[in-house]
């Protein structure tokens, strides 16, 4: 027998989207003889790093030991965090140094490494017992039961995994293959490094950021989120024991009591300083359903945006009338942070490092949410989402002196246009988006509801006109009039149009509630259509319910009910589709499909109809484990 098997062990890593995993099992053998099922075999090296380290169980011990020393020592010496790469070598000399008499341990490393533009990406690495090092595309591997792990690994893994799929591979691999190991077993360990920090910032409202924390916690630490940030901007310190009935554990909690009150600017500090590739940020006054935050962060990653802000009808409507467009190459507006948004890390420390080249004063670094999205100079995709107010007090934004206060910090129009108007002088300035813009109207993009609901995971899509042509033909010649545009854009507003958009908004066709309804402000008209997105194909038995308002009804009999798997490619299932009534006001609608590959369902008008949408609720359903 090897002496490499004679304390038996395995550890893979596995590269996902955006994820990465490494996983061990816990069995401490003496050859056959069983001595613990709890050693451990993974470490920790950093937030961004994971060493797994099989074989020679008193190796095992030695060669950590000696690595945290020599970790210990590059942290001192070059004032940084060491990146993976970086590590596997020191790795692979720290065993090349001892080729005569070495470490009978065969290294595996997980991490997310750095690239040069501050994005995170998956790194895995394995290595002999020699420090031979060995870089994969897909998953590396060591132990006794490598022969095993290599042919169930070969069959279960897939490129671009979401955090969730990858945890199952990466499951699914180790227990089948030690199975069929003698000298491996007795359980596992898996450990996925996300690409999620959670944000929020402490004031007066403890109770609630307890509250948020234990359900993010409880919800999302699996899948989503690597950890959590409370930034204290209260003079009174927070500690751990704080937190002790929440389910947080504490090494994916971090505590930031600040020296002072940075306001906002908090938000972003803590992003830049962040492990993972994206932020949510969220205040401490609304509750944001983890399938909401799920939703988004798949979202956010698959279509590659750098941020994604939740907003409830009234805060949509005014960055809708906010939405400005100067000829050649401004095309901007203005949405809040607080009521939830994903951010990339790498767009929080750009607009930190602008803001410092522009010699913004301390207090417009506090208010940097006036600042986030004007100076951008991109439309960010918002969601409809009326959130669920947690109470505490009133919000520092609202009020007169909030009104006040965020009016004089739209200055960051103004900032924008002094870009704007000297492109080559300021070139080498971060964040702002240079690129020339199409005069695009503000109501021609596509209105997104998340589901809201525990347990709902998905995303409302709709072509429909939220609001008619209101003064989009008012003449502006600059972004520091975006105040007037939205003040000549309200005047022009009708009541009746202000009240159908704040009473009949797209999130009331996924709230879960009969009694609600999305309603088109006019008639159906051709080609518009209601989609919904499930955010992954689902595994089960598939049913697609549909209730629409007895008006309704005749669009549906001008209707194509389409589904897809990509959101491009679209199959016609209308005669899938099987309407009842339900009652005198209402009509459902079903489509079973049994287990067929389905993200999205889609309802297409195919032609005008004199009736308006109504749209109460639309949602699937999936039998055999399947999530609604």
């Amino acid at each position: 027998m090897s002496i490499m098997d004679y304390n038996g062990g395995s550890v893979i890593a596995m590269k996902g989207k955006d994820c990465v995993a490494i996983a061990s099992d816990l069995r401490l053998g003496n050859q056959a003889l069983g001595i613990s099922s709890n050693f451990q075999r993974i470490f920790p090296v950093t937030e961004r790093i994971y060493m797994g380290l099989p074989g020679l169980g008193t190796d095992v011990t030695t060669l950590h030991e000696r690595l945290r020393f020599r970790l210990n020592m590059y942290t001192i010496k070059e004032e940084r965090e060491i990146e993976p790469e970086t590590f596997a070598h020191l790795v692979s000399s720290t065993l090349y140094e001892h080729r005569f008499g070495p470490y009978f341990i065969e290294p595996v490393i997980a991490g997310m490494s750095k690239t040069p533009s501050g994005d995170l990406k998956p790194f895995i690495a394995a290595m002999d017992l020699i420090g031979c090092l060995n870089f994969a595309k897909d998953f590396v591997l060591a132990g006794t039961a490598s022969d095993k792990l290599y042919g169930v690994a070969e069959g279960l893994w897939e490129p671009d995994m979401e955090p969730e799929d990858l945890f199952e591979t990466i499951s699914q691999t180790l227990m089948n293959a030690v199975d069929r190991d003698a000298f491996s077993g007795w359980g596992g360990i898996v450990h996925v490094i996300l690409d999620t920090t959670v944000i929020i910032l402490n004031w007066s409202r403890f109770p609630n950021v307890k509250k948020i924390t234990s359900i993010i916690c409880e919800n999302l630490l699996q899948d989503v989120v690597e950890n959590i940030v409370v930034w204290n901007n209260n003079p009174m310190p927070i500690t751990f024991p704080d937190f002790d009935n929440t389910t947080c554990p504490e090494q994916r909690l971090r505590l930031v009591n600040s020296p002072e009150n940075l306001y906002f600017q908090a938000r972003y500090m803590a992003c830049a300083q962040a492990q993972t590739a994206y932020c949510f940020i969220q205040d401490d006054d609304y509750l944001v359903f983890p399938e909401i935050i799920r939703a988004m962060a798949r979202r956010a990653k698959e279509a590659s945006l750098s941020s994604i802000h939740l907003q409830p009808a009234d805060e949509m409507l005014s960055s809708h009338l906010r939405t400005i467009s100067v000829e050649p190459n401004i095309h901007t507006t203005f949405a809040w942070l607080g009521y939830g948004t994903i951010i990339t890390r790498t767009s929080a420390m750009e607009f930190l490092t602008l803001l410092n080249k522009l010699n913004m004063t301390v207090e417009e670094h506090q208010m940097a949410d006036n600042y986030f999205t004007i100076l951008r100079n991109e439309i960010p995709e918002k969601w409809l989402e009326p959130g669920i107010p947690l109470g505490g007090g009133l919000p520092f934004t609202v009020g007169t002196e909030g009104e006040e206060r965020n009016n004089r910090h739209l200055r960051a129009a103004e900032l924008l246009d002094s870009i704007m108007s000297s492109t080559e002088a300021h070139s080498d300035l971060p964040y702002v988006n240079f690129s020339p813009h199409t005069n695009d109207t503000i109501d021609s993009t596509v209105s997104r509801a998340p589901c809201h609901g525990m347990g709902r995971l998905c995303v409302f899509e709709t072509s429909i006109k939220l609001l008619s042509d209101f003064g989009l033909d008012t003449s502006m010649s600059a972004a520091t009039e975006i105040l007037d545009l939205e003040k000549a854009r309200y005047q022009k507003l009708r009541l009746t149009e202000k009240e159908h958009y704040l009473g009949f908004p797209p999130s009331n066709a996924v709230d879960g509630r009969y009694d609600t309804a999305f309603r088109s402000l006019e008639n159906a008209k051709k080609d518009e259509w209601v989609l919904l997105d499930l955010t992954e194909m689902p595994s089960g038995y598939l049913e697609f319910v549909l209730v629409v308002g007895q008006d309704s009804g005749s669009i549906l009999q001008h209707a194509a009910f389409e589904t897809s798997r990509d959101g491009k490619n679209w199959e016609d299932h209308t005669p899938y589709l099987s309407c009842q009534n339900i009652d005198e006001d209402l009509v459902e609608c079903r489509a079973a499909f049994g287990r067929k590959e389905i993200r999205y369902f889609r309802l297409r008008c195919l032609e005008n109809v004199e009736k308006n949408w109504s749209v109460h609720e639309i949602y699937a359903v999936v039998a055999e484990g399947g999530d609604q």
